[in-house]
């Protein structure tokens, strides 16, 4: 089930309101873009490329007929926004902002996470990012891909948020 088959199903329950009808033709409309075969997702702005934010659908689940596009995906993702065990948020510049930007924690653990979940080892990203934690143990927005100190804004809620989730994927199943 999409979020926009979620959402209508809320909206048919009378829980949010909204057009349902709408939204589930948007949804049909995008399984069919996308198509369950053909290799790795990629988002399209500015031609597209690779996104750790894609690492969700590995996360989240229920892609079904999609599956088959995680492991390219994830490989992809790997292949381009690695930068010495953290991760880039994203492929290029379409942001147009001027300032190299150092590799950001959470997509790392997501990375990490996502790997986890489809049964791949994502230690390497794991033990990455744990190693941003500044003195206090907290973990910042991005990091230094030399030293792994932390950057940008510190602490970061997601970033800490990521770590949980990700640590929760690697955990065997009981």
């Amino acid at each position: 089930m999409s979020g926009l088959e979620g959402a209508a199903s809320l909206v048919d329950q009378r829980v949010v309101g909204g057009d349902a009808t709408a939204w589930r033709q948007a949804s049909t409309s995008i399984a069919r873009e996308i198509g369950p075969s053909g290799g790795a997702l990629q988002l399209r702005l500015d031609g597209g490329g690779a996104d750790a934010a894609l690492t969700q659908v590995a996360l989240l689940g229920r892609l079904g007929a999609f599956s088959s596009r995680i492991g390219p995906t994830l490989d992809l993702i790997v292949e381009r926004l690695d930068r010495g065990g953290l991760v880039d948020r994203y492929e290029g510049q379409p942001d147009a902002l001027a300032d190299p930007c150092g590799p950001f924690v959470f997509p790392t653990f997501w990375l990490a996470g996502a790997l986890a979940a489809t049964g791949r080892d994502g230690s390497r990203w794991h033990e990455s990012a744990l190693a941003t934690r500044g003195p206090l143990g907290l973990f910042g927005e991005v990091a230094d891909p030399v030293d792994h100190s932390p950057l940008g804004n510190y602490p970061q809620v997601q970033s800490h948020a990521a770590f949980v989730l990700a640590t929760l994927a690697a955990e065997p199943a009981s």
